[in-house]
């Protein structure tokens, strides 16, 4: 498998889609951070909803 090959990451050009990729990712990512820091209830009782709604489908 290449990937295994030594310097095989360094040997793969960062071409400027996958520069945009890495700034739309660490954008949501900023964005995740900062509802979670701003409304922790309202992010708790949507995972309360979604363990619900996931329960709910397995039965």
């Amino acid at each position: 498998m290449n990937s295994f090959e030594n310097q095989f990451i360094e040997k793969q050009q960062i071409t400027h889609n996958i520069l945009q990729l890495l700034g739309e990712i660490r954008e949501f990512k900023g964005k995740q951070d900062l509802f979670k820091n701003q409304s922790p209830q309202t992010l708790k009782n949507l995972i309360e909803i979604a363990t619900i709604s996931k329960r709910g489908k397995f039965k």
